[in-house]
């Protein structure tokens, strides 16, 4: 019994020498070299009839990460970007929809952002309850004035749809309207 607390506490003292020998130096940070143009290269796939979900999804990935690091997009740019888009939001596929919506998000402060105006709105309407809660978690931060009569009679009609998240969702997207407008 006295030699196993005897070899615990080696332990433990390796351990802890181990441990204040340790120094931040021995890491090394990691840098992220994306480049502009090869993501909007590999955004020329979502035009493709039969794109792959996983290269879609990293290059959406690497899109925001270009927008929330400040990359100023040229109009020809964000525009080409914004229909290659749109054509994703015709998949069925949840977690690249999911990624299509953040993506959205992000690049609400361009001029171009009302091409997605039309396709948030027939998600409005789709099936799937998860379509409907992210098309209206996002129109609030897309709305065009011009529309606002319209998207407060989506809202007004999803405030009573029978899935709670679809009706929280709509009185979300109204308060924000509402607060921003």
């Amino acid at each position: 019994m006295n030699t196993y607390v005897n070899l615990v506490k080696s332990w433990y003292q390796s351990g802890q020498e181990m441990i204040s020998t340790y120094t931040d130096t021995t890491k090394k940070k990691a840098t992220v070299k994306i480049d502009k143009s090869a993501v909007i290269y590999d955004a020329r796939d979502f035009q493709s009839s039969h794109f792959d979900n996983a290269k879609c999804i990293r290059t959406l990935t690497k899109l925001i990460y270009l927008f929330n690091k400040g990359e100023h997009f040229t109009e020809d740019e964000a525009t080409s970007l914004f229909f290659a888009i749109t054509k994703l939001l015709q998949t069925d596929e949840p977690s690249l929809r999911r990624v299509v919506y953040v993506s959205i998000k992000e690049m609400r402060k361009h001029p171009s952002i009302y091409i997605f105006t039309s396709s948030l709105h027939k998600d409005l309407h789709h099936k799937n309850p998860n379509f409907r809660r992210n098309a209206l978690r996002t129109i609030p931060l897309i709305v065009d004035p011009s529309n606002l009569q319209q998207i407060e009679r989506y809202i007004k009609e999803l405030i009573v749809d029978p899935d709670l998240g679809v009706s929280s969702s709509a009185l979300l997207s109204g308060l924000q309207i509402f607060q921003t407008n």
